[in-house]
């Protein structure tokens, strides 16, 4: 009887051990996957941060293109009014804006692609 509860007790442990390895096996593999999904979640991370960057130029150019184009409008409506003090006003206004967007063009292109 004594044979038998030890050939039990034997077999008992060594499922217990195969469990314990197998556990082992699967935290391993859990904590590589982990590893993978935080490399994948900060390259997502860093898409959305260039997708943002990118967004508030897009932003910023478009915004400059209205403000050229208001001037232009208030030219051409000056023109035909005949109003050419006015017109003189809007076109310094332009060359200025012109200038300006210029400079800071040549900032943004001298800074790898970043806005100041």
């Amino acid at each position: 009887m004594k044979m038998k509860s030890s050939r039990k007790l034997r077999a008992g442990i060594a499922r217990l051990k195969e469990d314990a390895n197998k556990i082992r096996e699967d935290q391993r593999c859990i904590r590589e996957e982990q590893v993978k999904m935080r490399e994948k979640l900060e390259e997502i991370r860093n898409d959305c941060e260039f997708i943002k960057n990118e967004a508030e130029e897009i932003t910023q150019l478009s915004q400059r293109t209205q403000s050229r184009l208001d001037l232009i409008f208030l030219i051409l409506d000056a023109r035909k009014n005949n109003d050419f003090v006015k017109a003189n006003v809007y076109s310094t206004a332009l060359r200025l804006l012109l200038n300006n967007n210029n400079t800071s063009s040549d900032d943004h292109n001298n800074n790898n692609g970043k806005l100041i």
